[in-house]
């Protein structure tokens, strides 16, 4: 019989435990992995009940992706209907669901942090834009507006001294972790999910530390291609309503407020934990 002081190993432990039996050469390192999936509200543009007032809100019918479901080169959706080819600001994967090479990879936290807010909205044509900005205004890239000159000030301004839309939307959110489709370990709200790096705290997701994370003390083991447990997704699932009034702002010149038609938040998971593979020959 086990004695007080006894302990089970942790599944880091075990996969460093196969490796040594191996008796072949392996790396042990450190690793995050990182995936960024767009979430797509719902958007009242103008006119409820005033024409200064619009409305974002989240329900069941909601869109979220699966986080680590893709790879860089591969083509990702950007919340508007249209798809981009995702690059290494969006992954650190090269192929969907799958550990990089020949890795093991045990998950011992993950953390969730915002990256950007895209707002599609109408905006003069004459004279004609840039395409850069036109791309921006329609919903197609982040816009950074601290002044609200363009954007509601509920979804940028540092008047707010917290990031309101996403602290009204991570309690609404359940998330998971999920293997070969069929293993699913339910994590709670992404609300348990901490910022987990550097970022201002008027932006950040709680305490902007490396110790602020979802911690997994025994780990989950994510496997590399062709064997169990290495087809791999985080599935996170709006289960709760929750609506966000917006002020909309009147540009300099004109007598109507700028209406939006479109909201994206773009979230960013990152799973931390330790990798176990064998060195290469470069």
């Amino acid at each position: 019989m086990a004695d007080g002081s006894s302990r089970l190993p942790t599944t880091a432990e075990k996969i460093q435990a196969e490796f040594e039996a191996r008796k072949k050469p392996f790396r042990k390192e450190q690793k995050t992995h990182y995936s960024t999936r767009p979430v797509v509200w719902s958007v009242i543009g103008t006119g409820y009940p005033t024409a200064a007032i619009a409305w974002a809100y989240l329900d069941a019918s909601s869109i979220v992706d699966d986080f680590f479901r893709y790879g860089q080169g591969d083509s990702i959706e950007t919340g508007f209907g249209n798809q981009v080819q995702a690059t290494a600001c969006d992954t650190d994967l090269l192929a969907g669901g799958k550990t990089v090479g020949d890795e093991t990879f045990v998950i011992q936290g993950i953390s969730l942090s915002k990256v950007a807010v895209r707002v599609k909205q109408s905006f003069p044509n004459d004279p004609a834009p840039p395409t850069a900005i036109a791309n921006a205004l329609a919903g197609g890239a982040s816009l950074v507006d601290p002044g609200s000159i363009f954007m509601p000030p509920q979804l940028y301004s540092p008047a707010n001294l917290e990031d309101a839309i996403l602290t009204a939307m991570t309690p609404a959110i359940s998330v998971s972790l999920n293997w070969d489709q069929e293993h699913v370990y339910p994590l709670g709200t992404l609300e348990f999910l901490g910022q987990g790096g550097p970022k201002s705290f008027l932006r950040s997701n709680g305490e902007p530390h490396p110790s602020n994370i979802y911690k997994i003390p025994e780990g989950y083991v994510w496997r590399p291609a062709g064997k169990t447990d290495s087809n791999f997704s985080v599935k996170a699932s709006v289960g709760r309503k929750v609506a966000v009034p917006l002020s909309l702002v009147t540009l300099p010149g004109q007598s109507s407020p700028q209406s939006i038609s479109g909201l994206v938040t773009d979230l960013t998971v990152c799973l931390h934990g330790t990798k176990f593979s064998y060195p290469t020959s470069n």
